[in-house]
């Protein structure tokens, strides 16, 4: 049996790391404003996109219907889980942990479902996925805000926010699929 090449983990896990950064930046570039727009619509995109990039960087054999229906549903559950968690209101703080670890689940299953039979333990996708939103509720918090108030001015509304859940989430659950999926691909 042949092995799984780490650099395309790691390669991936770049790519993922970027898609989140550019995700956050967008969303809080373009963001400040609750009505629906191309900020919302954006990071969720380019999370999907970063996706099927990791299947062609582990060169993982695609079919289109199949890929088309990966994407639809996953960019379905970004849309869900962050209408849900922006119009919860304060509920939204234990909500969005959950959905957000709902959300990592899904992507996980759906790759499974999809696109290639991976072995994952659903208990852990699942804390990963609500640890990256958990992250954004820790900045949330005056003492650690105030530190990092020049990366994202995150005090001015709840909307604003979701910045770095944004990139926490894409980073978090983009590496952990990365290497996930590096283990059952082997060149």
């Amino acid at each position: 049996m042949k092995k799984a090449n780490p650099l395309t983990a790691i390669v991936s896990s770049a790519v993922f790391i970027i898609s989140g950064v550019a995700s956050a930046y967008l969303f809080h570039e373009n963001g400040g404003q609750v009505e629906v727009g191309m900020n919302q619509v954006l990071p969720g995109l380019l999370f999907v996109f970063t996706c099927v990039c990791t299947f062609l960087i582990m060169g993982i054999k695609l079919d289109v219907g199949k890929v088309l229906m990966f994407s639809l549903l996953e960019y379905l559950t970004y849309l869900i889980v962050f209408f849900i968690t922006l119009y919860t209101s304060v509920l939204g703080i234990v909500i969005g942990i959950i959905l957000c670890g709902v959300g990592a689940l899904v992507t996980f299953t759906l790759t499974d479902r999809f696109i290639k039979k991976i072995a994952y333990v659903p208990r852990s996708v699942f804390l990963l996925g609500g640890l990256g939103f958990l992250i954004n509720l820790a900045l949330l918090l005056e003492s650690v805000s105030a530190a990092i108030k020049p990366l994202y001015e995150i005090q001015g509304s709840v909307y604003s926010s979701f910045t770095p859940a944004i990139l926490f989430w894409q980073v978090i659950v983009g590496i952990k699929f990365s290497f996930t999926l590096a283990k059952h691909t082997h060149h």
